[in-house]
């Protein structure tokens, strides 16, 4: 009998271990590249992302915004923006093209038109000056959007999978 409670006991403590163990998500340290299926990261998807779909992707409103740690270094050398991402081909058909803006604490970065659809990556260098801050604030928009139609109600910008930064 006493094998049984100390077993029961035991069985209790592990079910109920991860309960006690488990981080909130602002608890979660900033990331200098946020994947948008990582939920714990999810805070860092300051403005525009709609739900994660497929547990991978998410697609942007015409602004969006992102919070990232500072890459180490990037203060004194500047950084490198990346964002890996998907135009599908009814943006390209509808619209033609679609151009890509962004700031970095508010200095603008250049912007990029794609005209062809398909898993695509937008690089830019970001100038030190923009990295005085340990955490910045990335702020994008489109110049146009593809409208709401049939049970779609939303104004969908780009497919987002990760956006981030990495010292030069």
């Amino acid at each position: 009998m006493r094998r049984l409670i100390g077993a029961a006991g035991l069985l209790a403590f592990l079910a109920l271990a991860p309960v006690g163990c488990k981080r909130r998500n602002d608890d979660w340290p900033l990331s200098s590249v946020v994947s948008v299926s990582n939920p714990h990261l999810k805070r860092q998807l300051t403005r525009g992302f709609f739900g994660v779909e497929v547990g991978a992707w998410s697609w942007t409103a015409k602004n969006f915004a992102v919070t990232l740690k500072r890459p180490n270094g990037a203060a004194q050398n500047g950084a490198r923006l990346e964002v890996n991402l998907t135009i599908p081909e009814v943006i390209i058909e509808r619209l033609h093209d679609i151009t890509l803006n962004s700031s970095v604490n508010g200095v603008p970065l250049l912007p990029q038109t794609f005209s062809k659809s398909g898993n695509l990556t937008y690089e830019r260098d970001v100038p030190a000056s923009a990295l005085s801050d340990d955490v910045v604030t990335v702020e994008f928009n489109t110049d146009k959007t593809l409208p709401p139609a049939g049970q779609e109600t939303r104004d969908l910008g780009i497919i987002v999978f990760s956006v981030g930064r990495s010292a030069k």
